[in-house]
């Protein structure tokens, strides 16, 4: 993957995350996963769907949101070696989130 050219909406979707435009960051994460179905990078935008509610505090929303990814994550069948160590990397992010989402309902 480290050749991919970044499209330029998921870099402005990534400076909106950065500046804290977590609902209009995750509306072009989603936009982009459903129209770019061959992407390489789709993967890491459903991702960016869960991050964006993550950091909204929208827990509940969020933690649905990894638990599909993972699930997503599992009906691949055709990724080369290098997209699923990308893969594997982001879902043990999402299962990390999860976690935390958990311990934070636990201590309310």
């Amino acid at each position: 993957m480290s050749q991919i050219e970044i499209p330029d909406e998921l870099v402005f979707a990534n400076d909106l995350q950065r500046g804290g435009d977590y609902v209009a960051s995750g509306k072009i994460y989603q936009r982009f996963f459903d129209e770019h179905p061959e992407h390489p990078l789709r993967f890491k935008c459903l991702y960016e769907v869960g991050d964006n509610l993550f950091y909204e505090n929208n827990y509940a929303a969020a933690r649905k949101a990894y638990q599909e990814f993972i699930a997503y994550c599992a009906r691949q069948k055709h990724i080369t070696e290098e997209e699923q160590s990308w893969v594997d990397a982001y879902v043990k992010m999402s299962e990390s989130r999860i976690r935390s989402i958990d311990k934070k309902a636990v201590r309310k």
